[in-house]
């Protein structure tokens, strides 16, 4: 196993020792400090290249082996790095926001095959015969737009 770590050090160091570039996307490990302000700290990354390149328990292994800190459990993320003024790597993760959509997405999808299952049955086809509509309720299939207004800021009742 050490073997393949260093086998994709090798591949990666430059990246791995290069500086990172303000507002950029990278892969790889955050590290959660409680001196930062709920702010996440930028543990270790790696390039896409060698991230698609090498067996995902692999590629946990070496972002872990070469963090700043292995006193947490490794998780990827997708992050988008900001360096402050006093040159501190902090993150933003934007894997959060998939995992929404996501969730969102597979409700919707069940939302549409409920109402695709009405549609169907007997009663729905004879009403859209009789009527030339579907039946109260079944009209408007939910759609990808407006997925996430239940976030629209204007709805969301901010407390402090």
């Amino acid at each position: 196993m050490q073997f393949i770590i260093d086998q994709i050090y090798e591949e990666d160091c430059d990246f791995l020792d290069s500086d990172k570039i303000d507002n950029q996307l990278y892969l790889g490990l955050k590290y959660d400090d409680i001196d930062f302000d709920d702010n996440f700290l930028l543990s270790s990354a790696i390039s896409p290249s060698i991230f698609f390149k090498y067996d995902f328990k692999n590629i946990v292994e070496y972002l872990y082996f070469y963090s700043n800190n292995t006193l947490f459990i490794p998780k990827i993320d997708i992050m988008k790095l900001i360096i402050k003024d006093d040159n501190i790597y902090t993150v933003i993760l934007k894997t959060y926001w998939i995992r929404l959509i996501q969730r969102h997405w597979r409700s919707l999808l069940k939302k549409r095959a409920g109402i695709l299952k009405i549609r169907c049955s007997l009663k729905a086809l004879k009403y859209r015969e009789i009527n030339g509509n579907n039946l109260p309720g079944c009209k408007n299939l939910p759609t990808l737009r407006g997925l996430l207004s239940c976030y629209n800021s204007q709805k969301l009742k901010i407390t402090k």
